[in-house]
Formats: structure tokens, C-alpha cells, sequence
């Protein structure tokens, strides 16, 4: 069978913007979440025979990261390039250690997934190894800067619309005949950053698409809490809002713990019972896929990238010096819906 690879994890990583740079090509001034270019931008191909490039990731401890460690560097490597890939292991500290290992060995390239706790130092160094003439790609996680070469990005605010769009159908679909504002929907939100925000504010969109809907109450849980506040929020719900009909969440990991909730309710009937929600890992796509019989109640996601590993290609091309970016040096990836229909093909 066909398998998608996924961003697993990213809706966690994503929770940065990080300042400090300048650079001709400053970044910033566009709206959140716009993909249409006003100037593309072509560059020539770059000779990476003999070159060294540093990748960092955040972890290498799981085969998700060690995956996408070891397709940047065989793409890398039939370029002629040498890479060498360490772990940040989520610390911004040894992020900007090994940032900073690069320079002194004169790496000519540095690819990375950014942290962004320590964003001003992040900037400071990235601000100098462009300065020294590294070439910089990041990926996943904004780099609010004008230093970088190429970032390449997702477009969060069209996540959330994806979100809010799914729900809405799935509300007509099975409330066709509901008067308008009848169908309670509860909304989990991450305010957090600016990336997330994006996000989470495009779940309300729900009562845009559908007159069906009514916005009964809504949760925050920022990336500080633990994952059980959601349980907390389920657990209230189910007492003081028990006519909601659907739960859109900022990401995965709340859906999977409000799933566990709504699936030992005795009151909840499943099938008339929707979860919607962001990212994907291997126990969302199979429980999306158990929710056509009515197993789990998690009924889509999204994700980005594309099929086989495409999603690390960009990241590859902008290497090359190859990849198409708009005048900010980003490139946006597209967005993929998961639904019961096709989501065992995004388990790996």
C-alpha cells in the first residue's frame, strides 16, 4: 500500500517565531497565512560536490526523525555534498551550541528545524553565520529574519480553515435538518505564539461555513500545559455543555485524549459525535480510520508535505539553491486533508 509520510510531531514544534535578524530581504509585512506570491524568485543551481552541510534536528529518537535525517542526507549526498546531522534533543541551549559547532568547522551550509525558546540568541547567531556566508535553510518552524536563505514553512491559518471546513461539512451532513445555530461545537484553542494563533483562530471559521453551527464554549491549553487539561475540559464539558455534537482542537494530541473521553461516555451517541482536528501520527490516522464504524470519533486531520517523503524534496532543492520561494524567501507546503476514507495510507 501506498504510504504518506507525515509531519508527526509538528504541530508541537511548531510554536516559534524567531527575531533578530536583517538582511536586504527582510522578512515580515505579509498577512499570516498568505500563499499568494507576488515575486518568485529562481536561483541558479548550486555546486554542493565537496561542500559540508550541518542539519540539526530537534531529535533523533525515533524513526520519524531518524527518517527524515537520513532522506536529507542521501539527497544531499548524490549532490556530492558531506552532511553530518546532530540533536538538538529540544534543547535551545545545545541548539545554539552546535549552531555555533558549525561555524567554528566552517560548515558552507546549515539546515535546521528551529527551536525558538531562545529566540533572540537563535537570531543573533543566525544573523552571524549568514554574515560569515553559510548558507541557510530552515524548515517547519518560522525564522522571523531576513537572514536566511530559505524557510520553508506551512501555512498555519489555512490548517485551521481545513479544520473548521471539515467540521462544518460533516455538521450538514449529519444534521441535515437542524435549525441554524442548533449544533453545539466546542473549540479547543493554543494561543501560544503567533504560529499557533494563526491556527487556532481559524477553528472559529466552523460557524462561517455552516449556519448550523454555535460556538458553545471554548478551551485554551497552551503549549505549557499538559496534555491532561484536556481531559479536564472533557470531563467539564460533558456536565455543563452535554449538547455539543463536535470538538475542534488546535492539534492531534488534544484530539486523541478528548477521543478517549467522548469513547468511554455512555451518554454520547458516536455516531452523531465529531472530532476535528490538526497533525497527524500513526494513532490518529488509525483511529480516523476506525471512526467509519464509529470506533473513535476523530473524523479528520491535515498535514502537509506530500507522499513518499516529498515533503523533505523542498528542503533538498532549497540546498541545491533550486527551489522556487516567493520575495521573503519562503516556500509554503501544500496541505493534504485526512479522512476514514484514505487515512491507513498516512501510517508508516
Amino acid at each position: 500500500m501506498k504510504k504518506y509520510i507525515c509531519m508527526a510531531l509538528c504541530a508541537v514544534m511548531l510554536l516559534s517565531v524567531i527575531t533578530g535578524c536583517t538582511r536586504q530581504n527582510s522578512f515580515g509585512g505579509g498577512q499570516q497565512g498568505q500563499v499568494a506570491v507576488t515575486e518568485q524568485i529562481s536561483r541558479s543551481e548550486k555546486d554542493l560536490n565537496g561542500k559540508r552541510a550541518g542539519l540539526i534536528l530537534p531529535s533523533l529518537s525515533s524513526d520519524f526523525w531518524t527518517y527524515i535525517a537520513d532522506t536529507v542526507t542521501v539527497g544531499l549526498e548524490s549532490f556530492g555534498m558531506e552532511v553530518d546531522v546532530v540533536s538538538s534533543d529540544e534543547s535551545p541551549a545545545k541548539q545554539l551550541e552546535l549552531m555555533e559547532n558549525f561555524e567554528t568547522m566552517q560548515y558552507d551550509t546549515l539546515v535546521m528545524m528551529p527551536l525558538g525558546m531562545n529566540a533572540g540568541e537563535i537570531g543573533n547567531t543566525l544573523q552571524r553565520l549568514s554574515d560569515g556566508g553559510m548558507y541557510i535553510v530552515t524548515f517547519a518552524n518560522r525564522v522571523d529574519t531576513g537572514c536566511v536563505d530559505a524557510q520553508i514553512l506551512v501555512d498555519q491559518a489555512a490548517l485551521g480553515d481545513g479544520v473548521a471546513k471539515a467540521a462544518a461539512a460533516w455538521i450538514d451532513k449529519t444534521f441535515p435538518d437542524s435549525d441554524p445555530g442548533s449544533v453545539d461545537v466546542a473549540i479547543i484553542v493554543t494561543p501560544s505564539s503567533e504560529e499557533s494563533l494563526a491556527l487556532s483562530n481559524a477553528l472559529y471559521n466552523v460557524v462561517e461555513y455552516t449556519s448550523k453551527a454555535n460556538i458553545a464554549v471554548v478551551y485554551e491549553r497552551d503549549f505549557t500545559d499538559p496534555v491532561s487539561k484536556v481531559q479536564e475540559y472533557m470531563d467539564m464539558m460533558l456536565v455543563t455543555n452535554p449538547d455539543v455534537k463536535a470538538v475542534l482542537t488546535y492539534s492531534a494530541d488534544m484530539a486523541l485524549v478528548a477521543d478517549e473521553i467522548i469513547m468511554n461516555a455512555n451518554q454520547v451517541d458516536k455516531a452523531t459525535f465529531g472530532i476535528f482536528t490538526s497533525s497527524l501520527d500513526n494513532e490518529t490516522a488509525s483511529r480516523i480510520a476506525s471512526s467509519k464504524e464509529n470506533l473513535s470519533v476523530i473524523r479528520y486531520t491535515n498535514t502537509y508535505g506530500g507522499s513518499d517523503g516529498q515533503f523533505l524534496t523542498p528542503v533538498i532543492e532549497a540546498v541545491r539553491g533550486k527551489l522556487e520561494v516567493d520575495s521573503n524567501g519562503i516556500y509554503y507546503y501544500n496541505i493534504f486533508d485526512v479522512t476514514s476514507d484514505i487515512a491507513t495510507n498516512y501510517i508508516f
